[in-house]
């Protein structure tokens, strides 16, 4: 730890300050923002004992935000994000939920979402370099 004057940075901060930080933000947006609660959702594919796609995100305020969706290659167009997403949506709308929020690279999977009716609502232009950071939205 360093004082205010002594301010560093690292490439590896310990996880016991980041869950300090990150659980007194936690605290703060749900007093700010009077939603109390929410929750963490996620879902996993396992084949001969290894994850070979998955789904993570929370549901809180009346909003679900999928923070991550991934299939290994081998195993994309087969229908496995779809269901995921598909799921995680489910789930999240017997959570409250009225709406999912994203982000996504033009280089990763704007037009998976964009087949699942999610709508662009923000781009955020080279992040990276080269590329473009979309913000997609979708009434539940």
């Amino acid at each position: 730890m360093t004082s205010m004057d002594e301010i560093e940075f690292s490439e590896s901060p310990s996880s016991d300050a980041r869950s300090r930080v990150a659980g007194q933000l936690e605290n703060f947006n749900r007093r700010a923002a009077g939603h109390e609660g929410g929750t963490e959702l996620g879902a996993f594919i396992e084949r001969d004992e290894e994850v070979v796609a998955g789904i993570v995100g929370w549901v809180w305020g009346g909003t679900s935000y999928v923070d991550l969706l991934w299939v290994t290659e081998l195993l994309r167009n087969e229908g496995i994000g779809s269901r995921l997403l598909e799921g995680f949506e489910n789930e999240a709308r017997k959570r409250g939920a009225l709406q999912t929020v994203l982000t996504t690279g033009s280089f990763q999977a704007p037009e998976f979402y964009r087949r699942h009716r999610y709508e662009v609502v923000g781009e955020v232009p080279e992040h990276p370099v080269g590329h473009t950071e979309f913000i997609l939205r979708k009434a539940l």
